[in-house]
């Protein structure tokens, strides 16, 4: 009998099927030949796994996941092949639109769809909309041309780090979505992204553009879910020193996507920290004011319209906070600056409202943003923003008219109108909930806004003002004001941005 072992018979693979299978998805519009390349590509590199031990099981679980064939051939090699006389140079990194195919395969998710997700604010805020009115975060996915992540195909294999933060928000969004057919963890995809994106930010022959469009990403990763408000506020920060020391970005369309994507996040945090903006400078002004001119739609131009005048806001909300907080103030010099703080707020609250009538004139149907929407029209990611743009800082200057002004009817008047704005906004949120999901579910992360003004409306009756004396009056009317925007940040904003500080 023959003592050599018999080998196992190796079963054929067109017996056994296919290799490697792939969920189609019918939501998503595949380029039939792209994705015919992409899944080749995808069984080619599975192929080789066998021979080459690629991404073992036995991998620990520090090693990097790379979706790239490992390289067989050494220096040395690549060298001897070039013919002589041939200069050697190693090749330029270029985009790779079969690679941004590939990863779309790989995750069963487009990360172009994820517009919605892009312009949100308050991260945790959003997130709870979402889990308790438990709706479904595919209800929000949507496509633009006008956000930076319409240029990530283009981009894609032009930096590693960049790669590696669309792979980690591709995971985490298909994770979410319950779409998800790879192995790879979308925490470990993170943690790689974000050791790529540590090794380089020093790097000063790195684009910034990329650099920065890495950390939004990363942003955008932490909004896919509850998010970790420790890299949340840590990421928005980076990307916030990182404007600071660029200054006006150049007028690309990719730039402008990205300050687009957390200019109103960089504001509620200039606010909170009670600071002017940086955008009140007159560089960045003339850099909207350029950009207002570039675009091509009328919600897009007045989006940087409305942007540019609402940056001086952060400002007057500072220096009401320094006169209230002053307790040696002569009463001619509290009275003087007083006037020109509420001159000022006059005076952005007119910017405001001439803007909109210019919108109004200037949009091919014209349709006030203090209006009610019709269900018959769904609003663009960019007038949404506009309604927001429009109420919000409203809400904040009635709110400072009745308070700084001299005469008890105007402020009565403003307390009227703040209450008015306040109930309009979360009676536009509700009635948006079904027609235009996407609109509700931005205005109710704002809201909390809105509400604080409506429950303390009782405290800025003008009544309660009646029968003081004019010292009582000015101590009366600054504390009642350091109470209510104390609260509204404590309860509201301080979970968004006060968990991570990052040294100078």
């Amino acid at each position: 009998m023959d003592s050599t072992p018999s080998r196992k018979k190796r079963q054929s693979r067109m017996k056994a099927g296919p290799a490697f299978e792939f969920v189609e998805n019918s939501s998503s519009s595949w380029n039939g030949r792209q994705n015919q390349n992409a899944r080749a590509i995808i069984r080619r590199q599975a192929a080789r796994s066998g021979r080459q031990g690629y991404l073992r099981e036995s991998t620990c679980h520090d090693q990097e996941y790379s979706l790239t064939p490992p390289q067989t051939k050494d220096d040395g090699q690549e060298k001897a092949n070039i013919p002589p006389g041939t200069q050697f140079t190693w090749p330029v990194s270029q985009p790779s639109y079969n690679g941004y195919e590939t990863m779309r395969v790989i995750y069963n998710f487009d990360i172009t769809a994820l517009d919605s997700f892009i312009d949100v604010d308050l991260a945790a805020n959003a997130y709870r909309l979402l889990r308790d009115n438990q709706s479904n975060p595919a209800t929000f996915l949507q496509k633009g041309s006008s956000s930076f992540l319409a240029h990530l195909p283009s981009r894609y294999g032009t930096q590693p780090f960049l790669d590696d933060a669309m792979h980690c928000v591709a995971a985490k969004a298909a994770q979410m979505l319950g779409h998800s057919t790879t192995r790879f963890p979308a925490s470990e995809l993170h943690s790689k992204a974000l050791r790529s994106l540590s090794t380089i930010r020093t790097d000063d022959s790195c684009p910034r553009s990329d650099v920065y469009c890495a950390t939004r990403l990363l942003v955008l990763y932490e909004s896919l879910g509850l998010p970790n408000t420790d890299a949340l506020a840590m990421h928005n920060e980076c990307g916030n020193k990182l404007l600071r020391q660029l200054g006006p970005l150049a007028l690309s369309r990719f730039d402008r996507a990205l300050l687009k994507s957390q200019g109103p996040h960089i504001l509620i945090s200039e606010m909170y920290k009670k600071q002017s903006s940086m955008f009140e400078a007159q560089a960045w002004q003339d850099f909207f004011g350029c950009a207002a001119n570039m675009e091509t739609s009328t919600d897009a131009r007045y989006w940087w319209i409305f942007f540019g005048i609402m940056t001086f806001l952060p400002g007057i909300m500072k220096d009401v906070r320094v006169l209230f907080s002053e307790t040696t103030l002569n009463p001619f010099e509290c009275l003087s600056r007083s006037l020109a703080i509420l001159e000022r707020a006059q005076n952005l609250r007119r910017a405001l409202n001439d803007s909109h009538v210019l919108y109004q004139q200037s949009a091919s149907q014209p349709r006030s943003l203090f209006d009610l929407p019709s269900p018959a029209h769904v609003e663009s990611t960019d007038r949404v923003r506009l309604h927001g743009f429009l109420r919000y800082p409203a809400m904040f200057l009635s709110r400072l008219q009745a308070t700084l002004s001299l005469n008890e009817v105007d402020r009565a008047m403003g307390e009227e109108e703040a209450q008015r704005l306040a109930a309009q906004t979360l009676l536009m949120e509700k009635m948006t909930r079904h027609e235009d999901p996407t609109m509700s579910w931005h205005l109710g992360q704002r809201n909390n806004l809105p509400y604080s003004i409506i429950r303390t409306r009782e405290e800025w009756l003008s009544i309660e003002e009646r029968g003081r004396s004019w010292e009582e009056l000015k101590t009366f009317l600054a504390q009642r004001w350091l109470r209510w925007e104390d609260s509204y940040n404590n309860n509201v904003i301080a979970e968004e941005l006060e968990r991570a500080q990052i040294e100078d």
